[in-house]
């Protein structure tokens, strides 16, 4: 039985909103909330070779205390990765230099390829999941994984999903993760018609594909969507092992997906929730776990944190009025029980302003605003975050280009600054 849950009366009084407007056209001097705290931090400079820019897609953390900064490069189209251990210090880098058809097809207009997935295996290897680029209008290029052990070292590379010569199924990558032994690559299985259709992608099935270390095929497990067409947004994709379940979760940001595959890769349980959903991070690896919607500015419903069980029934639900003013990329539960909130700063209207960071009481009653003075006003400009394994602090990480001005006293470099910047925010209990 499908379980559908909605997030409250969407009918917002009028008067409601001309008391909000007139309101905020008074404010002289800004709440506590409005006052950015300036947190202990540090940042550390990620270059390539050619000082080309870095964009940063993902932050793992790892079973020593440390974590991986991986992504890719709009200049260069490298896939990279970074590996800081329990001290913030930088170990290796790994700089992947893409094939010739692979750079043809970013010139003719693809997007760049960027690791959008890290797993960890029992021995510390890593394998890094990543979706090759294709030509303008044809289907998706294929999705390849990156073997490398525990220093860095290049090991193996194969073909998680070719493309399908036949211009039929297709597969867009959404993430990866180890369970146990095995890597678990999660995708969007496309149906391309090609030009007879339009090119429309046709699509409401989800693939997770279980392989070992060495890139053979373990098992596959197919997922129809609850609502017919439904296509994820890739930003809005959670992935997370708890004890011997896989839980997985996305959003079209109208209304959202989550199901969990139990220990033998069997769908256990699947259900739809109205709204843009997002799967918290730095949870414990334990059920219950909790999930976050925000509020949007097209909808007027008000933030709602929910605690759900493994068979995904909400078990307690609570809302409150914040934040406001701001749109949501990705949330972290911090150490000391807070919610930490990367997204875009919002006018009254709803028009993204500027990059932010917002800390949030679980009771959703208050937030502050974090400094992240140093980068320019672009929204998400912050497109990864992790907590720390440690439990003090949480880290984030920026492309060098979003640097204000290259003086910025806030980071350890002088000159042009290129590369990608990592920042480690430190946070007690």
């Amino acid at each position: 039985m499908t379980l559908i849950l909605t997030r409250g009366n969407r009918l917002i009084s009028a008067l409601a909103i001309v008391a909000t407007i007139i309101s905020s056209l008074f404010v002289t001097s800004p709440s506590a909330s409005d006052r950015p705290s300036v947190p202990d931090k540090k940042s550390v400079l990620i270059r390539n070779k050619t000082d080309s820019p870095l964009v940063p897609q993902l932050i793992s953390t790892t079973s020593d205390g440390g974590l991986i900064v991986a992504g890719g490069s709009p200049v260069t189209k490298e896939n990279w990765a970074t590996k800081f251990d329990a001290a913030n210090q930088s170990k290796w880098s790994y700089f992947r230099i893409p094939s010739e058809s692979e750079r043809l097809a970013v010139q003719s207009g693809s997007e760049s390829s960027k690791y959008r997935g890290i797993a960890e295996l029992p021995n510390h290897d890593l394998l890094l999941c990543a979706d090759r680029p294709s030509k303008r209008g044809d289907p998706p290029g294929g999705i390849f994984v990156t073997h490398l052990d525990a220093q860095g070292k290049f090991l193996t590379e194969f073909d998680a999903l070719e493309k399908n010569p036949n211009n039929e199924e297709n597969y867009l990558l959404l993430g990866c993760a180890a369970w146990g032994d095995l890597l678990a690559v999660v995708a969007v299985k496309m149906n391309w018609p090609g030009h007879n259709n339009n090119n429309t992608v046709l699509t409401s099935t989800y693939s997770i594909i279980f392989y070992n270390s060495n890139g053979s095929l373990k098992r596959k497990t197919d997922v129809e969507a609850l609502t017919p067409g439904f296509i994820p947004d890739r930003d809005g994709f959670g992935l997370k092992v708890i004890g011997d379940a896989l839980l997985i979760s996305m959003t079209n940001n109208s209304e959202s997906e989550l199901f969990t595959l139990n220990s033998s890769g069997k769908l256990e349980a699947h259900r739809k929730i109205a709204g843009r959903q997002l799967l918290i991070r730095g949870q414990n690896q334990k059920f219950p776990f909790k999930i976050f919607a925000p509020s949007n500015a097209e909808d007027g419903l008000p933030p709602v944190i929910s605690i759900l069980s493994r068979d995904l029934s909400v078990i307690k639900s609570v809302q409150g009025t914040f934040p406001r003013y701001f749109v949501t990329r990705t949330v972290l539960e911090s150490a000391d029980g807070s919610l930490l909130l990367f997204g875009s700063n919002v006018n009254l209207f709803g028009a993204r302003l500027s990059t932010g960071i917002r800390q949030l009481e679980m009771n959703l009653s208050g937030d502050r605003k974090i400094d992240i003075a140093g980068f320019k006003t672009e929204e998400f400009s912050i497109m990864a975050a992790s907590v720390l394994e440690n439990g003090k602090g949480y880290a984030y990480a920026v492309s060098g280009s979003s640097l204000e001005n290259e003086n910025s006293k806030n980071f350890v470099t002088k000159g042009s600054v290129t590369g990608a910047i990592v920042i480690f925010v430190k946070q007690e209990r």
